[in-house]
């Protein structure tokens, strides 16, 4: 009799203990600190969703907003793009091509060094037929998300930020057209829609100087693009609108810990405190690890390089990948056009490879003409770092050391794509909130 009669106190003891699990916020989030070191895509959408949660957010870098690869890329925001690196047959294939590429848009540097042969060797091991397609299926479900996101980001900081505008991949060798047509009936089957156009049809949607016969390609109306400084600019504004912490010129020096917690960061500009931490600083995320004594990441950074010319005398109204040589060509605005290419895995150096800007140059002469650059020759010239894992996946989650230590790099070339359902998916896992299967093979330490 006395277990009845308390029965239903307990019953409404534990739902109204449940209640706040089903609001905005998560259980506990409410007031939480997190300190996130990275401004860039990852670091400022990952600030985002955690001020979404309830979080008190802080966003420390070392320079201003966007100033690292997230300044620089391409903008394409592709849920069409669901393979990585690491394919079968392609992974002998394309660490040959990257050991012998000497002046070309590929290559390795710093082959003695034992992280470049890790990395390398993973690489290797993760182009399985199984594994391929398990990593295509993740990439494709987090770029389908992470392409409604962007859609409701920009919509909320207004302007014309996002442009679906469809992308262009085009090829003017029949090999690299039969290797764009193979992918596009893979994609069909992912309820991917794509058209081929070929000859002139081309020219009417990009200017060109190669004969009509030998241009080919395919058309992805659901891509489109962003620009990346004036999205993240603008969303670092609306962040601190509300309140958020965002500061640069802050170089994180150590970690202060106690136990399997970390309790503050040690910068030039004295200690910051918090609750949770977000290392979200791309490829030197590593560097950043070691400071706080945790197992570093089997990660790497692929150099690649950006021209932006300003009154270019082609007009270019959709993105476009030029496959052949996987060259990116952007129209940032109406005055401005940016070409983005090259692949250097293992390069930590900033100085510039003149011979990397002259392989972009090169290709883009091929398209648009010889006297192309002669008439072009206003353009500034962009070096930055893409932070990449073996396997193609982003790493996400809690480092295994610490309690309340997280990372989010490892994004390859698709870090302003995936950087807001990564800011979603951090904001999961410190709001305590279950993953997806796929979502959890994104552990940062899994090698």
């Amino acid at each position: 009799m006395k277990i009845n009669a308390f029965l239903p106190l307990f019953l409404l003891s534990v739902i109204l203990q449940s209640l706040p699990l089903y609001g905005k916020e998560a259980a506990g989030s409410a007031g939480k600190r997190v300190v996130i070191v990275g401004a860039g895509s990852i670091g400022l959408m990952s600030a985002y969703f955690l001020y979404k949660d309830g979080f008190d957010v802080t966003v420390l870098d070392r320079e201003e907003p966007a100033s690292g690869a997230s300044f620089g890329n391409a903008g394409f925001i592709v849920p069409s793009s669901a393979y990585p690196l690491a394919a079968p047959g392609m992974v002998r294939q394309g660490l040959s091509r990257m050991l012998r590429s000497g002046a070309g848009g590929m290559g390795f540097e710093n082959l003695h060094y034992p992280s470049t042969l890790r990395w390398a060797w993973h690489f290797w091991r993760s182009g399985t037929e199984k594994q391929y397609r398990e990593t295509s299926d993740i990439l494709f479900s987090l770029g389908q998300e992470s392409s409604r996101l962007h859609k409701d980001i920009a919509s909320m900081l207004g302007g014309s930020i996002y442009q679906q505008s469809g992308r262009l991949e085009l090829t003017s060798s029949e090999e690299a057209f039969e290797d764009s047509r193979a992918k596009a009936r893979r994609l069909k089957e992912r309820g991917i829609v794509t058209s081929e156009v070929t000859g002139d049809a081309v020219r009417e949607l990009i200017p060109h100087t190669l004969p009509a016969s030998a241009v080919k390609g395919v058309f992805y109306p659901g891509d489109g693009y962003i620009r990346p400084y004036v999205l993240l600019k603008a969303l670092a504004d609306w962040l601190r609108e509300r309140g958020v912490i965002i500061r640069g010129g802050v170089k994180v020096t150590d970690f202060r810990t106690d136990a399997r917690k970390v309790t503050g960061l040690m910068t030039n500009d004295g200690l910051v405190k918090g609750d949770e931490f977000l290392i979200a600083a791309g490829f030197e995320s590593n560097g950043l690890i070691k400071k706080a004594r945790a197992r570093s990441l089997v990660l790497l950074p692929g150099a690649g390089y950006s021209l932006t010319i300003k009154n270019p005398g082609v007009h270019v109204f959709k993105p476009v990948m030029l496959a052949d040589h996987h060259v990116a060509v952007t129209p940032l605005d109406q005055n401005r056009l940016r070409v983005a290419g090259v692949m250097v895995m293992g390069d930590y150096s900033r100085k510039h490879d003149r011979s990397k800007v002259d392989f972009i140059k090169g290709v883009i002469r091929t398209w648009f003409g010889e006297d192309f650059w002669e008439q072009n020759p206003d353009y500034t010239t962009w070096k930055g770092h893409r932070p990449c894992s073996p396997d193609g996946l982003p790493m996400v989650g809690r480092l295994k050391e610490y309690q309340n230590l997280s990372v989010a790099t490892g994004h390859c070339t698709l870090g302003m794509h995936f950087g807001p359902v990564t800011g979603r998916i951090v904001s999961s896992v410190l709001s305590g909130r279950p993953l997806s299967n796929g979502e959890q093979k994104l552990r940062p330490q899994r090698y």
